[in-house]
């Protein structure tokens, strides 16, 4: 028994060593395997499918007011006694006639009587018990259009439907997109003070070395003790936030452990001119999609409350299929055609009326505000998106030159020729350079994703990033 436990409590600990082990995994991911991931994990993404079939099955229900409506019934039914009995008849009828006579003078026999009193009529119009089956069909010819206006409505749902998962991807896209390219800005900037702690470090040694010489005063070599705080400080925080964004796309993507995003931050000269992203935007722009079918259902609710002013026309039969003691006098199948209009109601048809058509001008003024506010945004982001680009561009001679600056500084320092001052802020203005460099970028991409998620064009991004340059 002790030999069990032992064995249970061993392969527990390997389980929890090995369950540990995976979470400190790092995980190596593309830009296009962080979005495959999020879109196979997404829970919104689901829903959004989800509601375009129950949109399909709600369109396929809605025919069923234009098809036959069929229905089957049965009923067993008792009464107090038999409907129109003839022997109750009988007797009424001879009992007043007999009364009717003697008044007149005319006597009538009691034998003759009796005789007709106690002869039975054992029958009735209608037993007191009785049942029947029955199958009613009715079939709608006229509604005023309400039927024609809810099919094409469940038809603009399912258009609708779509349109969101539309959204929920675009969405989801720049989501991702966003804290990729923050979690590559973060490790970029992590290994960029990395890389500075490492310069500060070397120069601090070369500092101490100097002071023993006396080549270099002892506040040379505190100033490079400073600096080298400050990195190492500049590097945690770096780390810290490296930490935080990589929860975030955790989060989005559902991957576990430390995620090492190996597509870099790029830019690209195909950028194609505003006018061309702007008429994208005009045409295809998911929100104004979104807007305009909630105006086509509105136009659609219009019609509909409207139909309540026109007449309703159906053509019905009702067919007995079985009875028990059921009057044979009763027709087994009747047809015909009904019609109704409606007279008055309390003015409730016409005010529903009236506020769909107050609804429906709504939606339009929304429509018409949407789309200047959608060009405003795509104006705002080209420009954010080209300002980044030129930017990038106009850093990489700066960066050379502070590569050329910290070289000479660190060179002539050496020769006891430049201060400790020196060599450090020429290497914190090269890593400055680069940083800002990288932000630009980062600004650049996102801005891109962003322009192409608003047209539903995202899947062309990686058509950009083919066209690019890295920015490392």
């Amino acid at each position: 028994m002790n030999k069990k436990l032992l064995s249970i409590f061993l392969l527990s600990l390997l389980l929890v060593t090995f369950v540990k082990a995976q979470d400190s995994t790092t995980v190596v991911m593309t830009l296009d395997d962080a979005i495959s991931s999020a879109f196979a994990n997404n829970h919104a993404i689901a829903a959004a499918e989800n509601d375009i079939q129950y949109s399909r099955h709600m369109k396929k229900a809605s025919w069923g007011y234009r098809l036959p409506q069929i229905s089957a019934s049965a009923a067993y039914i008792g009464m107090e006694k038999d409907f129109m009995s003839f022997d109750e008849i009988k007797n009424n009828a001879v009992t007043s006639g007999v009364e009717y006579l003697r008044q007149k003078g005319i006597t009538v026999p009691q034998e003759l009587v009796d005789g007709l009193l106690g002869f039975s009529w054992d029958f009735s119009l209608q037993k007191k018990n009785f049942g029947f089956a029955n199958v009613s069909a009715a079939l709608p010819i006229y509604a005023g259009g309400r039927i024609n206006a809810l099919n094409r409505a469940n038809t603009i749902k399912i258009d609708q439907s779509e349109n969101e998962l539309d959204i929920t991807k675009s969405d989801l896209f720049t989501e991702i997109t966003e804290r990729y390219w923050g979690l590559a800005l973060s490790k970029s900037l992590e290994s960029l003070h990395s890389d500075v702690v490492d310069c500060i470090t070397s120069h601090h040694k070369d500092a101490l070395m100097l002071e023993k010489s006396g080549m270099i005063a002892k506040t040379e070599r505190m100033y490079a003790e400073m600096a080298l705080s400050k990195a190492k400080a500049s590097y945690v925080e770096a780390r810290n936030n490296t930490d935080v964004v990589n929860s975030a796309l955790s989060g989005s993507t559902g991957a576990k452990g430390e995620l090492n995003p190996i597509t870099s931050l790029f830019v690209t000269d195909s950028i194609p001119d505003l006018g061309f992203f702007k008429q994208k935007v005009e045409e295809n722009a998911l929100l104004l999609k979104k807007v305009n079918f909630y105006k086509q259902l509105a136009e659609e609710n219009v019609k509909g409350k409207r139909a309540a002013f026109y007449p309703t026309l159906a053509a019905m039969g009702t067919a007995i299929i079985g009875d028990y003691q059921l009057t044979s006098l009763l027709p087994r199948y009747y047809y015909g055609v009904t019609a109704s209009l409606r007279i008055f109601d309390g003015l409730k048809s016409e005010q529903e009326y009236l506020a769909s058509k107050s609804q429906l001008k709504k939606v339009e003024e929304l429509e018409a505000k949407a789309q200047t506010d959608i060009q405003i945004l795509a104006e705002k982001l080209y420009y954010e998106m080209m300002g980044a680009k030129e930017q990038v561009d106009a850093m990489e001679s700066t960066i050379k030159f502070a590569e050329e600056y910290f070289r000479a500084k660190n060179a002539a320092f050496k020769e006891g020729m430049a201060t400790s001052n020196d060599v450090v802020d020429a290497e914190l203005n090269l890593s400055k350079c680069k940083i800002e460099r990288m932000a630009e970028a980062y600004k650049f991409d996102v801005a891109l994703s962003k322009l192409l998620a608003m047209t539903g064009d995202w899947a062309q991004y990686s058509s950009y990033q083919l066209t690019g340059r890295e920015i490392k």
